[in-house]
């Protein structure tokens, strides 16, 4: 029990710290949010204001927490031509097999932060052939990195792409600040195939582990990491995803069962063969 204890205590204080607001100050700005309430457009204005700061703040954390190793995990299953949408700061660019993908679009509905991935695509592709082979097979590239991606600025609940146009469609820590994440991730389940497609999902939100002290620990500081994040972590992430149609295929949780991995289907994916074994 005591062990028990000390690991729960130990989950909460490194979340705590992962999403808590912090106040850093990068070339003169303060990255510190104001109150968002519940005015759309000041909540999405948060997320150009983190643009500069934002890696900073989490970079640690990422690492520490294993959100580093989970985005590479979830991204080996990448293939095609691939949509990200939220991509942010373009955090999930180094773990893309690019011998597997075609092509990668990361749209973001905020510029600055559209900006900043820019930045660290351009940073990415600049390093040595070796290095870029870290998370693929040992097999020559046909493009050079740069060409394999893409960015818009685009809002996920109205994607600018026609239906079944790509053959994966991502999103890391995206549905929590959608207004309506249903309609997004029925958007996203829209623009991908429905032969072979597939959907891959890294969320943070409530748990049914642990549920009375963690969904409380949770739900106590959603308002405040609202404020600062523009983020709303304490939504039901199976819920949404089964009531907007997808069809989970895997689903892994950590962190006290409140981070979400998951693969699943599109809504109205057609059948696919079972491999005899």
């Amino acid at each position: 029990a005591g062990a028990g204890a000390a690991v729960f205590v130990g989950s909460m204080l490194g979340a705590n710290y992962l999403w808590a607001p912090h106040s850093t100050v990068t070339g003169g700005l303060a990255c510190t949010t104001t109150h968002t309430g519940s005015d759309e457009g000041q909540r999405r204005r948060v997320f150009d204001v983190l643009a500069p700061c934002y890696d900073r703040k989490v970079d640690l954390d990422e690492t520490m927490n294993g959100i580093r190793a989970k985005r590479q995990d979830l991204l080996r299953h990448a293939r095609g031509a691939v949509l990200e949408v939220g991509g942010g700061t373009g955090r999930n660019i180094e773990y893309y097999p690019l011998n597997r993908c075609t092509h990668i679009t990361i749209t973001d509905q905020s510029i600055p932060m559209l900006q900043v991935a820019s930045t660290a695509l351009d940073d990415y592709c600049a390093q040595p052939r070796t290095a870029l082979q870290h998370t693929q097979e040992a097999q020559p590239l046909t493009n050079t990195p740069r060409k394999k991606f893409s960015m818009r600025a685009m809002s996920v609940d109205r994607l600018d792409f026609a239906n079944d146009a790509f053959d994966t469609v991502v999103d890391t820590f995206g549905l929590c600040s959608y207004k309506d994440p249903v309609q997004a991730l029925q958007e996203m389940s829209r623009v991908c195939k429905k032969e072979y497609g597939r959907v891959l999902l890294l969320e943070h939100g409530t748990t049914d582990k642990y549920m009375g002290l963690v969904n409380w620990y949770v739900k106590r500081n959603a308002a405040s990491h609202l404020e600062r994040w523009g983020c709303w972590y304490d939504r039901d992430i199976k819920k949404i995803v089964e009531e907007a149609g997808l069809e989970i295929i895997t689903m892994d949780t950590f962190h006290l069962g409140t981070g979400y991995y998951i693969i699943a289907r599109p809504h109205g994916a057609l059948p696919e063969p079972r491999i005899p074994g």
